[in-house]
């Protein structure tokens, strides 16, 4: 989720991106920023050393997208196609 906030996809009130308005992309969020609403934890790297762990996260279309990040940051944005 994090690259929905990058130079090339949001600019300035448009979140760009090359997928169609109805296409659904799985997403997880590493958790660095206001998007997650709870706190990080903190794993023990060394009691996951050379294991495998099953990751699950959202599936939304871009402008499911655009919503999640106008509640997010506080400002109204929009979804656009980019070409």
């Amino acid at each position: 989720m994090e690259n929905l906030l990058a130079p090339y996809s949001l600019q300035g009130p448009t979140l760009a991106w090359a997928l169609g308005p109805g296409t659904k992309l799985q997403m997880i969020c590493g958790g660095r920023h206001r998007l997650v609403r709870r706190p990080r934890v903190q794993p023990d790297a060394a009691a996951l050393n050379r294991r495998e762990i099953d990751l699950a996260g959202d599936v939304r279309t871009m402008p499911e997208g655009a919503e999640i990040l106008t509640e997010a940051l506080g400002r109204r944005l929009r979804s656009r196609r980019r070409q």
